[in-house]
C-alpha cells in the first residue's frame, strides 16, 4: 500500500502526513502514544494544564513512545475578574446545578481563570516536544525563534490569509488554516470572529497561495470523504495528503460517538503518491 511523505513529514520528523486535533480536556497519554506510534503527529491539549502536569504528560507518554509529538497553548491574554454583579448573573444561571449536586453556591469566581501562559511556555522549554502549536493568538518572534533554536517547531491557527501571514512572518514552521466549520472557539485572534467565516475548503486555497510555509486543514473534517474534499481544495501543484480523524478518549462516551476533526497538511505532494494510506491512524 502507498503511503505519501511530504514536506511536513520531514518537518515534524513523522510517517504520515496527519495531526490528531490536541482537543484541550480531551487528550490522554494513551491516546497520543497511539497516534505517534501509528506515525502520524500525537499531541496534547494543555489549554488548560498547569506546567508541572505538562511536564508529567511528557514524561509518561516518553514512556510509551519515542516518536514526536505536539503541545497546543492557547495564546489569548489571560482575563481579569470580571465585575461581582457580572460574576453574579452567571452564578445565578447555575444555582441550579450547584444546588443539584449538593456543591456551595459560590459568592465570586476568583482568578486565576487560565494557567500562567509564560510558566507553561517554560515547560516547554523543558521537556522539548517535537511541536508546539497556538490558539486564539500568536508567540513572540522571539519566543517563536527560542523555541526553534532548541529544535521545537512551531505552529499555529488561522482563520484568515490576514492571520496567516501575521504568523508567516513571526517566523512559524507550519499554519493551521481552521474553517467555519470547526465551530466553537476557532483561532480567530486578528479580527472580530463574526467577520471572517470563511469555510475550510475555501479558506485552504486561499492560504496556501499566500504563504510559503505548509498548511494544515482543519474543520469540519469527520470522515474519509471530508477529508478527501479538503485535500482536493488546495491547488493541484500544492496538495498534499489526506486527514483522519481522532475520537478523544478522554471524552464523554455520548461524544465520542462522534468522531472529531483532524488536522491534515496541505502541501506539496511527493512525485508518484497519490494520497496516505487511510489505515496510517486507524483506530486512533
Amino acid at each position: 500500500m502507498r503511503t505519501l511523505r511530504t514536506e511536513l513529514c520531514e518537518i515534524l520528523r513523522i510517517d504520515h502526513p496527519i495531526i490528531q486535533a490536541p482537543m484541550a480536556g480531551a487528550t490522554t497519554v494513551e491516546l497520543v502514544a497511539s497516534v505517534c506510534e501509528a506515525g502520524a503527529l500525537g499531541g496534547f491539549g494543555h489549554a488548560y494544564t498547569e506546567p508541572d502536569a505538562m511536564r508529567k504528560d511528557a514524561s509518561a507518554l516518553r514512556a510509551r513512545s519515542q516518536r514526536s509529538f505536539a503541545v497546543n497553548l492557547f495564546a489569548a491574554p489571560t482575563p481579569g475578574e470580571p465585575p461581582i454583579h457580572e460574576q453574579g448573573e452567571a452564578i445565578a444561571a447555575v444555582r441550579g446545578d450547584f444546588e443539584h449536586l449538593g456543591l456551595p453556591v459560590p459568592e465570586r469566581i476568583p482568578p486565576p481563570y487560565a494557567p500562567d501562559r509564560a510558566q507553561q511556555v517554560e515547560a516547554v522549554f523543558d521537556f522539548r516536544p517535537g511541536a508546539v502549536t497556538v490558539h486564539l493568538g500568536d508567540m513572540t518572534a522571539d519566543t517563536v525563534s527560542r523555541l526553534r533554536g532548541v529544535g521545537v517547531r512551531v505552529g499555529g491557527s488561522v482563520t484568515s490569509v490576514r492571520e496567516a501571514r501575521h504568523l508567516e512572518a513571526l517566523g512559524v514552521d507550519f499554519i493551521v488554516a481552521q474553517g467555519t466549520e470547526a465551530g466553537g472557539h476557532r483561532g480567530t485572534f486578528l479580527h472580530v470572529p463574526e467577520h471572517v467565516m470563511t469555510g475550510t475548503l475555501a479558506l485552504v486555497r486561499q492560504v496556501v497561495r499566500a504563504v510559503n510555509v505548509p498548511v494544515v486543514a482543519a474543520g469540519g473534517i469527520m470522515d474519509g470523504a471530508g477529508s478527501l474534499r479538503r485535500w482536493r481544495s488546495a491547488p493541484r501543484r500544492r496538495r498534499s495528503a489526506r486527514p483522519s480523524c481522532s475520537a478523544p478518549k478522554a471524552a464523554s462516551p455520548r461524544y465520542t460517538e462522534r468522531r472529531s476533526p483532524a488536522w491534515t497538511e496541505t502541501r506539496p505532494r511527493s512525485p508518484g503518491c497519490s494520497r496516505a494510506s487511510p489505515r496510517a491512524a486507524s483506530g486512533i
